[in-house]
């Protein structure tokens, strides 16, 4: 990838930010390294992911750290010590972390990640886990979705994606946000000239780890 792009938040974020809500963490999660590239050498749609992190008065959050993971194009999850059912017993998929990495938030509150874009699995659309620490405590643990006609276009067209097949479960499907307004869990994101898919997200923490939480 470039070194860099647009900054897709200059815009800002208006004078009022409302929180980001929980959801599950999942069976998937894993040791995961403090890393910018996730991607160890897999191949798939080169995406930058580009997260905000700020607190309840839109004032950007330096120092948190963005702990993100997600499928490779084949649909695996990474890690040993991940549930068998996340890796599926695939011999590379468990000796490796791939698509797992943690990193820490800049003076802006920017946190970004070199990664593919990820894969689907059966009963779930597609998704990217991520957990907020501030200070080494959790204060946000969630999950976020692509647009479906994005899902679908890339599902189509891009290589390893389309071998594959089509996937059964759209965000409209997804066990885990139906009912819920997902639509705020969405990535807004642009393709690049070089063909880099960057998807951006703004992430609104509660006051303190004691204050409740909004649950998606």
């Amino acid at each position: 990838m470039a070194a860099s792009y647009p900054d897709p938040f200059t815009s800002g974020l208006g004078s009022a930010c409302a929180m980001t809500c929980s959801a599950t963490l999942g069976p998937c999660y894993a040791q995961t390294l403090v890393r910018k590239d996730v991607t160890e050498g897999q191949a798939g749609l080169p995406t930058r992911l580009a997260f905000l992190v700020v607190d309840e008065g839109c004032k950007p959050l330096e120092g948190a750290t963005v702990d993100i993971w997600h499928t490779s194009p084949a649909g695996l999850y990474s890690g040993s010590d991940s549930v068998a059912m996340c890796t599926s017993g695939n011999p590379q998929a468990l000796a490796a972390r791939w698509f797992r990495g943690v990193q820490p938030t800049d003076s802006k509150g920017r946190a970004d990640f070199d990664t593919c874009f990820p894969g689907w699995y059966s009963g779930r659309t597609i998704h990217i886990h991520l957990t907020v620490r501030v200070n080494g405590v959790e204060y946000l643990t969630s999950q976020l979705y692509f647009d479906d006609s994005l899902d679908d276009s890339i599902i189509t067209t891009e290589p390893l994606y389309k071998d594959r097949g089509p996937r059964n479960t759209t965000n409209l499907t997804d066990g885990v946000i139906a009912g819920a307004d997902f639509s705020n869990y969405v990535f807004e994101t642009e393709r690049m000239s070089d063909g880099v898919l960057l998807a951006w997200k703004a992430l609104v923490l509660r006051s303190s780890a004691a204050a409740p939480r909004c649950v998606m």
